[in-house]
């Protein structure tokens, strides 16, 4: 099950709808895709880059929690 965090989901909504079904595809094939960890204070969350976008989320089992959802110079 995918939860999405609420600022994620705002900012979701501003990205421009062709990004938007690209992104929304992405998720679908988690855990498959760009998917890598992040280091440091990050080390329990995961990014998965979908274009010029970076789309941070944490997984617990089988559940998934989307943090941000941000363009690639934003979100680091």
């Amino acid at each position: 099950m995918i939860y999405w965090h609420k600022k994620a989901a705002k900012h979701f909504e501003k990205i421009p709808r062709q990004y938007q079904m690209k992104i929304e595809a992405a998720l679908e094939k988690l855990p498959h895709g760009d998917v890598k960890p992040l280091h440091g204070k990050y080390a329990d969350f995961f990014r998965l880059r979908v274009g010029d976008y970076r789309i941070i989320f944490e997984k617990e089992k089988d559940d998934i929690f989307i943090l941000e959802v941000l363009p690639r110079g934003k979100v680091y």
